[in-house]
C-alpha cells in the first residue's frame, strides 16, 4: 500500500493548480489576440494580471518548501511577499468583477432601450 504524506499531497494541489492558473491564462491571451471575448481591454488586462500574479504566488508556494528555515528573516520576508502578491491578486479580481458588473449593466440597459426603440417603430406600444 502506498502512503503518502501531507507535504507531498499539497504539493501536488498546488502544482496543478499552478498548471490550471497558467492554462486559463494561456487560454485568456489567446482569445484576447483573436478577439473573441467580449471584456474591454482594461478588463483582458485586469484578467490577465490576477492570473499571472496567481501564477506566481502557486509557483512561490511550490518553491517556499525548499527555502532554508534557519534564516528567519528571509523565510518571513519570502512569505510576507508572497501573501502581498496573493492579497494584491484578489484586490486586482475585485477590480475586475466591478467592471465586468458594470459592462453587463450598460449592455443591460442598452439592448434593454434598443427593444423599446424597436417595439414603438414597429407601432406597437411598451
Amino acid at each position: 500500500m502506498v502512503h503518502f504524506n501531507k507535504g507531498i499531497i499539497l504539493q501536488a494541489v498546488l502544482f496543478l493548480g499552478f498548471l490550471l492558473t497558467l492554462g486559463l491564462v494561456w487560454f485568456e491571451i489567446r482569445a484576447w489576440r483573436r478577439g473573441t471575448n467580449r471584456l474591454t481591454p482594461r478588463q483582458n488586462k485586469l484578467r490577465i494580471a490576477s492570473a499571472a500574479l496567481m501564477a506566481a504566488v502557486f509557483a512561490m508556494m511550490l518553491a517556499g518548501r525548499w527555502l532554508p528555515q534557519e534564516n528567519l528573516i528571509l523565510a518571513l520576508s519570502y512569505w510576507l511577499f508572497c501573501t502581498g502578491l496573493a492579497i494584491l491578486a484578489l484586490f486586482i479580481s475585485i477590480l475586475l468583477m466591478r467592471e465586468v458588473g458594470e459592462s453587463y449593466l450598460e449592455e443591460k440597459k442598452s439592448m434593454l432601450k434598443e427593444l423599446g426603440h424597436g417595439n414603438r417603430e414597429d407601432g406597437h406600444d411598451a
